[in-house]
């Protein structure tokens, strides 16, 4: 090799080329040259790469070398074409990656390490958000994927025709972003959705609480009501549906192949200011399975995912398409799709910006080739992240919602797999990841926290965490990141990341049972919600067990108190859906859906209990029992709120309000399809 550098330098003497791209060069080609030895692996690694040094060099002198230069160069392309390997597709350098794509937005990853991180090193990885520009680029990617290959089934050329708080809050990401829900309140009115139907309830007499409007969403077949958002100061709703057809001989939805389930999203919006009478302003559908949705204001963030699969190879209809106040449906246009990575596209991610109110009533659409599977949004970003076209990855795309403008900013490729949108926080700009990755020789899985600069460039990374352990849940206290981990030895682990160039464990504590979630208590502690038993044994751990953890002094974090429910098996929905979770306003209460089996008198029978759980938290951590409210109809997925000085519980078959303070009983309305009893 070093050979091959005096030769190239003595036939570049009296070239006219820049004398630092020639040093440059060399001095690459020599470190590559110089380095020990390396295994099989690593080493074939290297020499791939020292292929491609001696491409670039040969690029830059093609038209002013001799013949032999240029042999040198069919050599190694020959070479490069024998490499199949999509990771090294993506290690190219910026200047390669351009004769590929033009992308619209780039993301190189160059991982800043610190050997007090306890990170490994890592090559950087290249992710390109480019837009797609024709609908014919994309179909040659989606071909690989395995579609029904045959004649097109609709004209290329036109768009396929698919059919004609008072005292609560929901929670949200960040402030000023809100979250859609099944439940929400003001002054005078309950917000519900529950077996389908939307219903406005007064309770401003307890005793006398009343059904005063419902919106059915099973009127039509296959929909079903998800969630929604309430503004009390615009008096809106956002009703989101979500509907499904079996494609057999006739659809809803025309055009698409026979023979398999398709989806699309409806959000309907309501003007509740009278709300004995909501009134329809507006509908917008949005083709794809509900992934989940944000508000800013009056507009919301819809984000649904459409596979690709069973579509002939040119049937248009694969292409996501939209449609206003349920018209025409229109596609996406191919120069708002963003194709991300070089692998078979398996599904689009849509995410549309509903505007109303003094926005106007505009939409804007985006789709990506990636399956996102989570969304974040703080005020002015919204991250979408899902697997990437490379195994056991994330892909996460940014997009600025800032000032009510709506653009794809980014997009990176990390490794590992994100679980949920809590594994992902923004704070002064930069975007913190947990995800949980394969070990580099495949026998196992860690934990690993990526710290993304505004550009989504990696600015640190702290990778091995609990070596054999998965996360299972996860939480951003200020400038910690607090981890649950499961697996061989479950664990609290707390994580420093108040300088986004140097992440480091501070303190680990090591956990009977499994938590399921974390939720902050103030600024020191933490409520987890999981599996536990009373002499804690990893095994059987099967009670439900709600811990209050103490991170006050981080290198030394505790258990400060316990409550088990069950028998035998115990489950509460707020182990895997925060919004199951009710927070007091102004104290340390927390209320959440329960269902458990308790021991029978004999010890061996068991009676199941289903209903609603209070507790409360005090200055030391001690949890304590407020309400346990057994429903009486295996009801498990009870949700309550907090308005007018009451706890109102909402369960499927009724309405139950509490004194909140004394947990007294005060009225209770049983609901009906189409009507109600009230029982006092």
């Amino acid at each position: 090799m070093k050979n091959f550098g005096e030769q190239f330098k003595k036939e570049l003497d009296d070239i006219r080329v820049d004398p630092e791209l020639i040093n440059r060069t060399l001095e690459r080609v020599g470190n590559e040259t110089e380095r020990p030895e390396m295994p099989v692996a690593t080493k074939r690694n290297g020499i791939r790469r020292v292929d491609f040094l001696r491409t670039a060099a040969a690029i830059a002198a093609a038209a002013l070398v001799t013949a032999g230069v240029l042999f040198i160069l069919s050599r190694t392309l020959e070479s490069s074409k024998e490499d199949n390997s999509f990771i090294n597709n993506h290690l190219d350098s910026p200047e390669h990656a351009e004769e590929q794509a033009t992308p619209v937005m780039d993301c190189i990853i160059e991982p800043t390490y610190d050997a007090n991180t306890q990170s490994q090193p890592e090559p950087s990885q290249r992710s390109a958000l480019r837009r797609a520009g024709s609908y014919e680029q994309i179909l040659q990617q989606l071909l690989p994927n395995g579609l029904i290959e045959g004649p097109a089934t609709t004209n290329g050329n036109d768009p396929p025709e698919l059919g004609k708080s008072s005292g609560f809050a929901t929670f949200t990401d960040e402030k000023g972003v809100d979250q859609a829900d099944t439940v929400n309140t003001d002054e005078n009115c309950l917000y519900y959705l529950s077996e389908g139907i939307f219903r406005i309830i007064d309770i401003r007499d307890a005793r006398d609480m009343d059904v005063i409007s419902e919106i059915w969403t099973t009127d039509d077949p296959g929909s079903s009501g998800i969630e929604f958002f309430f503004d009390s100061e615009s008096q809106k709703v956002w009703l989101i549906q979500s509907v499904s057809n079996y494609i057999g001989d006739e659809s809803s939805v025309i055009g698409d192949p026979s023979g398999f389930l398709t989806a699309y999203v409806i959000v309907d919006i309501y003007d509740v200011s009278n709300p004995s009478a909501p009134v329809l302003l507006r509908t917008f559908s949005q083709e794809g399975w509900y992934v989940s949705s944000r508000r800013v204001g009056e507009t919301v963030y819809l984000t649904t995912c459409k596979e690709t699969g069973h579509y002939e190879h040119g049937d248009y209809n694969v292409f996501p398409a939209t449609s206003e106040d349920r018209s025409e449906w229109i596609r996406v246009p191919a120069d708002d799709i963003f194709i991300l990575g070089d692998g078979p596209i398996e599904s689009f991610t849509v995410i549309s910006a509903i505007r109303t109110g003094s926005a106007g009533d505009l939409t804007t659409t985006y789709a990506t080739t990636i399956r996102s599977e989570t969304m974040y949004s703080s005020d002015d970003m919204i991250f979408i992240a899902g697997a990437g076209d490379i195994d056991a990855t994330t892909a996460i795309t940014s997009f600025s919602i800032a000032g009510g403008d709506f653009r794809a900013t980014g997009s990176v490729v990390i490794p590992g797999n994100i679980i949920r949108s809590r594994a992902m926080d923004l704070r002064n700009d930069f975007l913190r990841v947990a995800v949980t990755e394969d070990t580099a020789d495949g026998s196992g899985t860690s934990v690993s926290i990526c710290v993304l600069d505004p550009d989504l460039n990696i600015q640190s990374s702290l990778r091995g965490i609990a070596p054999g352990n998965r996360i299972a849940a996860i939480d951003f206290i200020g400038d910690r990141v607090c981890l649950i981990t499961s697996g061989d030895a479950g664990s609290l682990i707390v994580v420093d990341a108040s300088d986004p160039d140097h992440l480091a464990i501070q303190g680990e504590l090591k956990l009977p049972g499994y938590i399921n979630h974390l939720y902050p208590i103030g600024d020191y502690f933490l409520l987890g919600i999981g599996r536990g038993t009373e002499d804690n044994r990893q095994i059987a751990a099967d009670k439900l067990k709600l811990s209050v953890f103490d991170v006050s002094d981080p290198y030394r974090p505790t258990e400060k108190s316990t409550l088990l429910f069950g028998g035998q098996y115990g489950y509460s929905e707020a182990e895997y859906n925060t919004k199951a979770l009710t927070v007091h306003p102004s104290r340390w209460e927390y209320g959440l859906p329960v269902c458990f089996l308790e021991a029978g008198v004999d010890g061996r029978s068991k009676k199941p209990f289903a209903g609603y759980l209070t507790i409360r938290v005090d200055d030391n951590g001690q949890l304590t029992q407020e309400l346990l409210l057994n429903e009486g109809s295996l009801e498990y997925n009870c949700r309550g709120v907090y308005a007018n000085g009451r706890l109102f519980v909402l369960c499927a078959t009724g309405i139950y309000s509490f004194d909140s303070e004394t947990f007294a009983l005060q009225g209770t309305l049983r609901l009906e399809a189409g009507g109600r009893i009230i029982i006092d």
